[in-house]
Order: C-alpha cells, then structure tokens, then sequence
C-alpha cells in the first residue's frame, strides 16, 4: 500500500528544529487534560511533538498521486479502517486468508504513518473518543481546546473537501460503517481505485476481508493481545468497538452541550451524526 511515510525527508537539522522551537514557544498555550501542555497553531491544537512533524511536514512533504492518506481521530475506528484499506489494496497478493499479514501483525505496523497525519477521515461523534476527565476535559473539548481540534472545525474542512472533490477524498462515519459494513467496504475498494469483481462477489471475498478485520477476529489475535507497536502496547488499540458508549460516561447535560454545538457547527453545511 502506498504511504507517505517513503515521501517524508527525516532530516532532523538542529538549525531546523531549533527554529521550530523557537516558534512555539510564540504560541497561545493551554494544559492539556492527558499532557502538559497543547499548542494552537494555524487555528488548531497540537502537542509539542506532534506540532514539530506538523511544521516538517508543511515544509518537506510531498505527496504522490498513488498515495493513500488515512486521517482518523484516536478511537475513531482507525485502526479497523487501517487493516480493512490493507486488506482489499492487497488481497491479489494474500489470497489465503490463513496466511494474511494481519493475523501476525498489527495493522498499524503493515501500513506506516506520519504521526500528524494519521488524523481523521470520516466523522464519530465526539462523545465516542474515549475516557478522559471528565469535567475538565469536556469543558475543554467544548471550548474546542483539544488535540487536534477544534473537533468540530477539524470535520468540517474535510466534509467540505470531500463535497467539493469526491474523488480524491471519501468521508466515512463509523456508526454508517457498524451499520453496514459490506456497502462501506465496497464503498472504499471504489475510492482506492480497485472495487471488487462481480466474480469475487459471488466468491464471498468481501464477506472474507470484513471477517479478517473485525473487531473480535483482531482483538482476539495473540499478536494483539501481547504485542507492541513502537511503545504502545497493541491490546490498547482495541477498546469496545461499538456505537453508543458515550452514555456510560457522559451526564444527560454533557451530552445535551455536545449535541447542541454540533447541531450549530455542522448541520447547516448537511452534516449530520
């Protein structure tokens, strides 16, 4: 699968960083409820690591026109769309399943990333990003004071871009995925450029891939259960997969607020969760 990360200069000039640092320094700051502190840069949210790649990246990137770029929030299905792209860009080459790089491997070390763009493509309501304190960290996500955010100004811009050219990108929401699964993945081998045959339909290969990259299949998976990709350990990129958490954690009036800033950021532009 082609990534990005082979287009990526790592050229870590002390000049270039200290620059970089320098700038920061310039920045409005907040203390982040998970980290020290985030950063606003270019009317977003960063930590200080993940800002350095974002400014290398604007200076040296360059992409390909065979590039496939996931940008996912964290908790946002990432990782199950990371092995379902894997899998159907690869399935001529994997065709026993018994054998597929995704049943020893974890599908974030089979399709390598840039940090900073391993963002978000599609949308999940805000309510389903996972545990944080509370109280501090919905005021904060309110206030749109969150990594990567504003959230909401985040989903937007690729909404739009997505209207405006749809054939370069594909905007996908989980709850549409966990509802149905085989027109969202037929929907996405289209988008990659590689849809499936009439003759690998009747073959059951859709059926096979979306059994492959379940949650339950990955999740049970002994390299998913003790493994580790760079210092994370694997078992954590698997939480519940499902739709609908955010009431076990939010209070009626949280979710209400939520509810309310959505309504007045998105629904207006046609988005709606």
């Amino acid at each position: 699968m082609d990534t990005t990360s082979n287009n990526f200069v790592n050229d870590d000039s002390q000049q270039e960083i200290q620059e970089f640092q320098e700038l920061i320094e310039t920045l409005p700051k907040e203390k982040g409820w998970i980290t020290d502190y985030i950063y606003k840069y270019q009317g977003f949210w960063h930590l200080r690591k993940i800002l350095l790649e974002v400014m290398a990246c604007q200076r040296r990137f360059q992409a390909h026109d065979t590039d496939v770029i996931l940008v996912t929030q964290p908790k946002s299905g990432t990782t199950w769309l990371k092995s379902l792209a894997f899998a159907i860009m690869h399935r001529g080459r994997y065709t026993e399943l018994s054998q597929h790089p995704l049943r020893t491997h974890n599908p974030h070390d089979l399709v390598p990333f840039i940090e900073i763009l391993d963002g978000f493509k599609g949308g999940r309501r805000p309510e389903e990003l996972g545990p944080f304190p509370l109280e501090v960290a919905h005021d904060m996500f309110c206030r749109g004071v969150s990594i990567y955010g504003p959230f909401w100004e985040h989903i937007l811009g690729y909404w739009k871009v997505s209207l405006e050219r749809p054939e370069k990108v594909l905007f996908m929401k989980f709850e549409e995925m966990k509802e149905d699964v085989k027109y969202q993945v037929k929907r996405l081998a289209r988008h990659l450029g590689c849809p499936f045959s009439n003759e690998e339909e009747s073959e059951g290969v859709v059926e096979n891939i979306i059994k492959l990259c379940s949650f339950k299949n990955l999740k049970n998976l002994e390299v998913n259960q003790s493994g580790k990709t760079w210092i994370i350990d694997n078992k954590h990129f698997f939480r519940k997969g499902e739709v609908g958490d955010w009431m076990n954690h939010l209070t009626p009036q949280m979710a209400e607020q939520v509810d309310r800033i959505t309504e007045e950021k998105l629904h207006s532009h046609g988005l709606i969760f």
